[in-house]
């Protein structure tokens, strides 16, 4: 999967919605660093609104040994 480098969190769980062939009526966060992003539909407690953050930076946040992650890489595509 590609996504541009401007694609946000909330981008890159729509584009998984997709693929997987989910219909988005499940709670869901991504855990980055010490924070975490989700929808603010959801009105989780603690949660920054996942337009705010890039999947590059994202990624650059993301520990080394993230195994959870190891299959997806981020790559400049020219």
């Amino acid at each position: 999967m590609l996504v541009p480098a401007a694609t946000t969190l909330g981008g890159l769980h729509r584009v998984i919605q997709i693929l997987y062939g989910w219909d988005g009526d499940h709670l869901h966060d991504f855990a980055i660093g010490d924070r975490r992003y989700s929808d603010p539909f959801f009105d989780l407690e603690e949660v920054t609104d996942e337009e705010e953050l890039r999947v590059p930076e994202a990624f650059r946040q993301l520990p080394e040994h993230d195994h959870a992650l190891r299959p997806m890489r981020v790559a400049r595509v020219s």
